[in-house]
């Protein structure tokens, strides 16, 4: 995304982010359609930006008030670096990250299987839903804290886009966007990261782990698809190293 496109992404969300009201929004995208740009405009459109975590968040994704509190005793800032995408984004402690993935895997694991991911349908799971709306309290919580009361939970989380009915159910209220790109040019994006992730992974297994543990299932050897409508069973192109491949999906 160049830099005039990237500012008019900007002014865009900042007209619709001063229209938001409710609590709780959401930004769910499908995998690199965009998602990582969007993150980080919506970020710099302050006081509105509020994420489900920050790269600083992590490993303790599921207790956020007590790590960040224990944290800030000896967390120290870091200089921006380019991220392994290799779309010259960079990145720091405090860069938006998709930590949220964590807590779906902690509370819904039959929809994750070796293959595949299982869409959500109109299930329940009130343990989980009483967990998440708390969850979102407290990293509302940690930016107000910041001196940003207008602060709200923006969710940058690829894998949305297999729950977005369910979302909408039990947060009506919710903003949720989807970006879309050209087709083709989404493809050939998705196999292109795919086989940056493959080398990164086979080159460097912590990569490969760390991916898996905050639940980035997008590519590489993690790769893990969202079986829209059983899909995988009757897909033509096998090969994910195909573009045929990401076009079906």
């Amino acid at each position: 995304m160049d830099h005039h496109s990237y500012h008019a992404l900007k002014k865009y969300l900042l007209q619709l982010l001063t229209r938001w009201y409710s609590p709780s929004h959401g930004v769910a995208s499908f995998l690199g359609s965009t998602t990582d740009p969007l993150g980080r405009a919506t970020q710099e459109v302050t006081p509105f930006s509020l994420f489900t975590g920050s790269i600083g968040h992590h490993p303790y994704v599921l207790i956020p008030c007590l790590w960040s509190r224990f944290a800030s005793a000896f967390q120290r800032s870091a200089e921006k670096r380019p991220r392994f995408h290799g779309d010259g984004m960079l990145i720091d402690l405090d860069s938006p990250e998709a930590l949220e993935e964590v807590l779906w895997q902690a509370f819904w694991r039959r929809h994750y299987s070796s293959d595949r991911i299982e869409p959500w349908q109109d299930e329940e799971n009130p343990e989980f839903e009483e967990f998440f709306r708390n969850h979102m309290r407290k990293i509302i919580s940690l930016r107000r804290g910041n001196r940003e009361p207008t602060a709200r939970y923006v969710s940058k989380n690829s894998l949305n886009i297999a729950r977005t009915r369910w979302l909408r159910q039990r947060f009506p209220n919710a903003t949720i966007i989807v970006p879309f790109r050209e087709p083709v040019q989404q493809a050939a994006s998705l196999l292109r990261q795919h086989r940056n992730f493959l080398s990164l992974h086979e080159e460097h297994s912590f990569a490969c782990e760390y991916m898996r543990a905050i639940g980035h299932f997008d590519f590489g050897r993690n790769l893990c698809p969202v079986d829209f409508d059983m899909w995988l069973d009757s897909r033509t192109s096998q090969d994910p190293d195909e573009l045929a491949f990401w076009l079906e999906y």
